[in-house]
């Protein structure tokens, strides 16, 4: 559904309409990394069809990974990413999601981000703040993930 955004090339719309729809995408972001209850590969590859770049949605994440109060559905979300919905095929790294096809600058900016040093350390940052052992576990599955290079 978010691609046919893009199809209506809502880029060009008016500003204070553009402004509005980066607002409801931004709120439907926030609430994967809140309330955990949709899938973040899903939504994140409607966004990537639907935005050129996806740098903002991808700071929210790490964002969301520092905070106490979001810091284990966030992970949580990420572990899943890193294990359900990427795999290393042919030597290269891939989102699995067939809708990235169509944008593989968007795909390859979500596993640039995904692998990158800068993620890492904040996820081992969240590590020493983490105080609970089900925080502790996934932050942990989340490096061993890095450590297979993908799951």
């Amino acid at each position: 559904m978010l691609s046919r955004l893009r199809i209506a090339e809502w880029h060009s719309w008016p500003a204070v309409q553009v402004a509005a729809v980066r607002h409801v995408l931004a709120a439907l972001w926030e609430s994967v990394l809140v309330d955990g209850e949709r899938e973040p590969d899903t939504v994140l590859c409607g966004l990537g069809n639907a935005e050129g770049d996806l740098q903002p949605y991808l700071d929210a994440w790490a964002a969301a990974l520092t905070r106490p109060a979001t810091r284990l559905t966030a992970a949580m979300q990420l572990r899943d990413l890193l294990q359900h919905g990427c795999e290393l095929r042919k030597g290269r790294r891939r989102l699995t999601n067939s809708f990235w096809a169509e944008r593989a600058t968007q795909a390859e900016q979500v596993l640039t981000w995904l692998f990158s040093p800068e993620l890492q350390v904040i996820v081992f940052a969240a590590v020493d703040s983490a105080d609970d052992e089900e925080t502790l576990q996934v932050l942990a599955d989340l490096d061993e993930a890095w450590r297979a290079g993908v799951s």
